[in-house]
């Protein structure tokens, strides 16, 4: 969250994955131990997450393939490029692009019979193998008190809350 103008209007919200990318590669490796080619799919936004996994790789002794997809056919031509490769399993990076085509991505790589990490729960419930995440609860538990720190008391109440919590689950 930005806090550079104090009292202006919050726009949006949005937690750093980054960190946890290396330790997903990490969690799939262990799980395809036998794999010398991992690949890492990246989207339009995750350039910051290459890096931090690339050192993973190169840490654990294995080669990784970079495929990058932009729009729903370069997702069909990166998983067709990834079998090319032989890639062995894949990362499918934090991006909220893949988050909006989750049922195409899960879909080609049960097509391609690669084993893939995801960043969400619901890309397991849709039939992907694995995720590992910060639970989303957590980060919007600490949201409260970000916005209370970083902005003066409304003059008025601005929204009602409900007495009725719902699961995100």
């Amino acid at each position: 969250m930005r806090r550079r103008r104090p009292g202006g209007n919050l726009t949006g919200f949005t937690g750093d994955p980054n960190p946890l990318e290396p330790k997903r590669f990490e969690l799939l490796s262990e799980l395809v131990p036998n794999t010398g080619v991992f690949g890492l799919l990246v989207g339009p936004v995750t350039d910051p997450t290459i890096r931090d996994v690339e050192e993973a790789a190169r840490a654990k002794g294995v080669k990784l393939q970079i495929v990058k997809a932009g729009n729903e056919s370069e997702i069909d031509a990166a998983f067709a490029s990834l079998a090319e490769l032989h890639v062995g399993a894949l990362v499918v990076a934090s991006d909220p692009f893949f988050t909006e085509r989750r049922d195409q991505v899960v879909a080609l790589a049960a097509r391609y019979a690669v084993p893939a990490s995801y960043h969400l729960r619901s890309f397991v419930t849709a039939g992907g193998l694995i995720s590992y995440a910060r639970p989303l609860k957590t980060g919007i538990a600490e949201l409260g008190p970000m916005l209370a720190a970083s902005s003066p008391a409304p003059s008025r109440p601005t929204c009602r809350s409900s007495n009725r919590p719902d699961s995100i689950w």
